[in-house]
């Protein structure tokens, strides 16, 4: 492929570039204004093969002088290359390599296109192996013409960025039809929560109590207390009075301080946080403000999460650190100056970004994303201006950016509420389309939460309270201990999610939790990751006789901690007795395997009646010992002899059944003085078609009912 410019006219070769390089790929421009990189399959030689872009080739031992030299791109490609070269299964005198743009629209003839397009992603193919790389620049780069991406901001608290922000604030406000769409009281704000902090004086400022009459924009901070819940400065009844007065700012934890800063510097007159407008020692404080959450960041103008602050003492406003970057390289432009652009690797092998180059949104690193109570903060806010560990963004109901114009990739992103959850009054049919997805937004929204952590695990159901009466307002069904009537049967086969990524949240507990928060067959009972079955396949094969749930404070908190719960279930399948068969590692987890238990409780039996029977039964267990996988919710379940299992719901694809694993928890008498068996919920199984031990369930020629607490 010839030169992209004349070699007469390259400008003079940097000395951190080897001669090589500075007339090929620099050249060249990186390949990306050549035909577009594509990949084709070879049926004969069953191998893939790649088109397009600049290509070259050279030698290995020449390709590693020049890296061992200095050369920056030698080295840029012996980093994320040599070792797959290494692994190869033979020597490689040769390395060939394959560069430029999978984008159409990047690939132009013109000079007037050229200075026109932009990219901001680089694939390249060393020896068949392929990799792809962001590629940035600073905003008054020379060559921040041709590339989208920008450095991130690293001095988040800056006047320069703030006002950036207030301006990406305000442009939501003005222009985002979507934002706007969800927003309430468009034409009156809404009313203001029962205190703020008011923040025209930066050095003082002080609580004030607000009345319904009351109106205005405030900002709302979500952010992590830290180890010990310990605030210096907190609101009690012994010190409303004073704070009501007035309170110097530089005795508030810095998380605190750099919010009001902030908070002045947007021009929002006032900031709510929970620290400093609930009264911490008030007990009927604490319920009602509690109960009104959900209204405080739903309403506000704006949240500020403070997701890089471990704790309230530490603050969020602290310059980033530059990222080690990997490779910072020339870039030729067509009038032969030069401008510098910064490479980093996505990933080379499964074309996924990689959190630590450019913010990349839900991630464990940002401490707001692994606490539970800001997940409904994050959710219910119509915007937030997010502090991350590596820059500041703008998350709102029309996406995430970056302030300062960094590329935002939207891989990890929190998940945005369906339309519906801020537009109850638009009536959604149930076991629509829309209903479904709403019900699976739940499920979604669930599961993330049950990964984060809670300083007090009895606040289970507390911290999500907002968001559940957000979705029953939609869902318009009757809301238990975290689960919904209308699918309580699919929501009853929720499982431990045995491969999560909780590093930031130490080890899953291997022990059952400590005091009663929810009923056992309720997600809100264990302190794991859980996931759901979101398809609405299945046949059922057990009836809801009767399912309540006693309310702590029913007045107060309708969607809050629960005291009490029972289920009722009825069905013609028999429960099954069985026991852990082998456990064998599959993938990230290890699966339980359950056997049954009933041919040892045939084999000791002196009822001789239907032999035949019971010998077809025993011999088919010995042949099929394995009856279904298992999840157990809790490790010290799995060794247990005492388990039975209870067909759900039969399925129509690959699982063939699934249901949940029981013990009995306590044998009390029902009114008519018979014994009545309570089961407890340890886990959840699935059978597949391949299970013959399937066979061993059988059904009743009568129905009976299982209780569960």
């Amino acid at each position: 492929m010839p030169l992209a410019i004349p070699r007469m006219a390259l400008p003079l070769r940097p000395e951190a570039i080897c001669l090589n390089a500075w007339e090929g790929v620099f050249a060249a421009h990186f390949g990306i204004w050549a035909d577009r990189i594509e990949r084709h399959w070879d049926a004969d030689k069953k191998e893939r093969h790649w088109t397009g872009g600049f290509e070259y080739t050279v030698l290995s031992s020449v390709w590693l002088t020049c890296a061992r030299s200095g050369c920056s791109w030698c080295r840029f490609l012996e980093r994320h290359f040599l070792k797959v070269l290494r692994e190869s299964d033979c020597p490689v005198p040769m390395v060939h390599i394959r560069i430029g743009s999978e984008d159409e629209s990047s690939c132009v003839d013109s000079e007037v296109e050229k200075s026109s397009s932009s990219v901001d992603t680089i694939t390249m193919i060393v020896n068949n192996n392929p990799g792809k790389f962001d590629v940035y620049t600073d905003r008054d780069n020379l060559a921040s013409s041709r590339f989208e991406g920008r450095t991130r901001v690293p001095d988040v608290g800056s006047p320069r960025t703030l006002a950036l922000a207030r301006t990406c604030i305000e442009e939501c406000v003005r222009n985002h039809d979507q934002c706007q769409a969800i927003t309430l009281h468009t034409t009156e704000p809404a009313p203001l929560p029962t205190r703020l902090i008011d923040c025209s004086d930066p050095c003082r400022v002080r609580v004030v109590k607000t009345d319904s009459s009351m109106r205005g924009p405030y900002a709302a901070l979500s952010y992590v207390w830290g180890a010990g819940r310990g605030q210096t400065h907190r609101c009690t009844r012994t010190n409303l009075s004073s704070y009501m007065v007035g309170v110097d700012s530089m005795n508030l934890p810095q998380t605190i301080q750099d919010a009001i800063y902030v908070t002045r510097a947007l021009g929002i007159p006032f900031l709510w946080t929970d620290g400093l407008c609930i009264i911490q020692d008030a007990p009927e404080d604490m319920t009602r403000e509690l109960a009104s959450m959900r209204d405080v960041y739903r309403h506000a103008y704006l949240t500020i999460d403070a997701a890089s602050a471990a704790s309230v003492a530490d603050g969020f406003l602290q310059d980033r650190q530059p990222l080690d970057q990997e490779a910072m390289l020339p870039w030729i432009r067509p009038d032969g100056q030069i401008g510098m652009v910064y490479l980093v690797v996505r990933d080379p092998y499964n074309d996924s970004p990689n959190p630590d180059v450019l913010t990349c949104g839900w991630d464990q690193t940002s401490y707001t994303n692994t606490r539970a109570w800001c997940l409904q903060e994050a959710l219910l806010s119509t915007r937030s201006l997010v502090f991350t560990p590596e820059t500041v963004q703008l998350r709102c109901h029309s996406g995430t950016r970056n302030i300062g114009g960094a590329k935002h990739r939207a891989d990890g992103d929190l998940c945005r509420l369906p339309d519906a959850i801020f537009h109850p009054e638009q009536l959604v049919a149930h076991g629509s389309e829309e209903w479904r997805s709403t019900r699976k937004s739940w499920c979604g929204a669930v599961e993330d939460y049950s990964r984060r952590s809670l300083s007090d695990p009895s606040d289970k159901l507390v911290a999500c309270a907002g968001l559940a009466e957000m979705f029953a307002r939609v869902l318009r069904s009757e809301y238990l201990a975290g689960l919904w009537r209308d699918s309580l049967l699919r929501d009853l086969l929720w499982e431990r999610c045995l491969y999560s990524d909780r590093q930031t949240l130490g080890p899953e507990p291997s022990g059952h939790p400590r005091g009663y928060r929810a009923p056992s067959w309720s997600w809100a009972s264990t302190d794991v990751a859980v996931n759901f079955m979101t398809s609405s396949n299945g046949e059922p094969l057990v009836e809801v006789v009767e399912c309540t749930v006693t309310l702590k404070d029913k007045t107060l908190l309708p969607f809050g901690p629960v005291i009490d719960g029972s289920l009722v279930l009825r069905t013609r399948w028999r429960l099954h007795p069985c026991k852990k068969h082998t456990e064998r590692p599959q993938g990230r987890r290890k699966t339980t395997q359950l056997q049954s238990r009933r041919a040892e409780q045939l084999s000791h039996s002196i009822d001789q009646e239907n032999s035949d029977d019971k010998d077809s039964f025993l011999s088919s267990t010995r042949r099929n010992p394995e009856l279904c996988d298992a999840t157990f919710d809790c490790e010290d379940d799995i060794e247990a002899e005492d388990l039975w299992i209870l067909p759900i719901l039969r399925q129509h694809h690959t699982i063939a059944m699934s249901g949940l694993i029981l013990r009995v928890a306590r044998i009390e008498q029902d009114p008519q003085g018979n014994p009545r068996v309570l089961y407890r919920r340890v886990g959840s199984w699935a059978a597949y078609r391949y299970n013959r031990g399937l066979k061993g369930l059988g059904v009743s020629d009568e129905w009976y009912e299982v209780t569960l607490i």
